[in-house]
């Protein structure tokens, strides 16, 4: 299988926890009623402020460095490990809801090219000048009976860090798209959306979202 492959997404309604609640993370951060520089410390952080930088932005959901911190912040919290991997694991569910449910609000039939990489290469490059941007098209007319039809009359040879083209997928809906080939052929039908992903890059320690769709 080439090009953006389809993720499967539940209706809004039967997200398994709340997307409004807060971050499972800063409940247990919170609970321990101590300083963050003491918690840094605890933590066994030589550079403090570093340390209480890594957890504002564990709190605010940057799970980048959960895997290097959880065991030290396991002890300092005087919990299981497995009760805050649990909290890590619902915080990147939430997460994942909040985006979910701001795409279906969102949502506008279009068309996502289907590239013979999956993965842009180079990565970095593909992040830095947002490369998944030139994977989504968006057809002047809206009409399911059309968009497929203007998707073939707009088809590019290629995208840059994916790849030739090989076809398109139509998203009609967040639940439900059609695959095409090059001339417009149906292929398959899916029932739910195709979303290509994103990159991310850091600047001073801050999240940047770098080629959104």
């Amino acid at each position: 299988m080439t090009g953006p492959m389809p993720t499967k997404t539940p209706d809004e309604a039967h997200y398994r926890l709340d997307p409004d609640r807060p971050f499972p993370l800063i409940a247990l951060l919170q609970a321990t009623g101590l300083p963050p520089a003491h918690l840094a410390e605890k933590c066994g952080y030589a550079n403090i402020a570093k340390g209480v930088r890594r957890l504002e932005a564990l709190a605010n959901g940057d799970l980048s460095n959960f895997e290097s911190l959880k065991i030290s912040l396991a002890e300092a919290l005087g919990i299981d490990l497995d009760q805050l991997v649990a909290a890590a694991t619902d915080t990147r569910y939430i997460q994942w809801a909040r985006q979910d449910r701001a795409y279906r609000r969102e949502f506008e039939p279009h068309v996502i090219w289907k590239t013979t990489l999956t993965r842009p290469s180079p990565i970095t490059i593909a992040g830095m000048i947002g490369a998944s941007r030139g994977l989504k098209y968006l057809p002047s007319n809206k009409h399911p009976l059309k968009i497929s039809v203007e998707a073939v009359a707009n088809c590019p040879r290629g995208v840059p860090c994916y790849g030739q083209v090989t076809g398109f997928y139509v998203n009609y809906s967040p639940d439900q798209a059609v695959e095409f080939d090059r001339e417009g052929e149906a292929l398959s039908v899916l029932d739910t959306a195709v979303r290509p992903g994103y990159a991310t890059a850091r600047i001073n320690g801050r999240p940047l979202t770098l080629g959104v769709p």
